[in-house]
């Protein structure tokens, strides 16, 4: 029997060609191979050292100015916007006057938190307006700003969420503590004591007091007469 015969063509009906490679052979790189290796130095700028920028300037125990911290209050994070109200109100219990100093940036930034929808967010901002914001602006400086804050307390005010309803209330009654003459005009005293009946009214109690917690109702009431008390003595 004879041999077969071999193909003129070996080639052909073949997609690739396994290359047999001997061990310990080191492979040669591919034509298409690409270098990823890269070099680093680091450069020094001793002038833009953030300790020099902040030379001189009211800073808070993170090392945060007052622009800094109030740009945190827009942050998503809850922990974020609440660490931001300590640290305003840590800055501004040590210098005060920076409070009448950026009243409109503080006032503004503030404002727009009393209907935030985080309790520690609220509750830090209580904290921060009883204790530095308002007696660091004191009644003339508050006054311009009064409206704006209206505003906002009556959105909380008008709330899907009691707890943020019942936190507004409390905000209320620091600024009324804080400008009571102001407070205690026609205009703020009318809109003031048109929520309180709000509050109060059937829609907000339920049908039947059994399906409302008491204690919320406690507040409202309670809060009501502090409000009368300090607007009444100041009229």
């Amino acid at each position: 029997m004879g041999k077969p015969s071999k193909r003129k063509n070996p080639g052909v009906g073949v997609d690739f060609r396994r290359v047999k490679h001997k061990v310990g052979k080191k492979l040669p790189k591919a034509q298409n191979d690409t270098n990823t290796d890269f070099k680093s130095r680091s450069i020094n700028l001793p002038t833009q050292s953030l300790a020099q920028d902040k030379a001189g300037a009211a800073v808070s125990e993170r090392n945060l100015t007052l622009k800094e911290l109030v740009s945190q209050l827009s942050h998503h994070n809850t922990h974020t916007r609440r660490d931001a109200l300590a640290g305003l109100q840590q800055l501004l219990a040590a210098h005060p006057a920076e409070a009448r100093r950026h009243a409109a940036l503080l006032l503004e930034a503030l404002a727009t938190r009393v209907a935030d929808g985080e309790q520690p967010v609220r509750t830090a901002l209580l904290s921060l307006l009883r204790a530095a914001a308002l007696p660091a602006l004191g009644p003339a400086a508050l006054s311009p700003f009064i409206p704006l804050f209206m505003a906002h307390l009556s959105a909380a005010l008008t709330h899907l969420s009691a707890d943020v309803r019942l936190d507004a209330l409390a905000v209320l009654e620091a600024l009324t503590e804080a400008a009571p003459q102001i407070m205690a005009g026609d205009e703020q005293l009318s809109c003031s004591l048109g929520h309180y009946s709000g509050l109060l009214s059937r829609s907000n109690r339920g049908k039947s007091v059994k399906s409302q917690a008491l204690t919320g109702l406690l507040k409202v009431t309670s809060s009501l007469q502090r409000f009368l008390n300090t607007a009444l003595a100041a009229a």
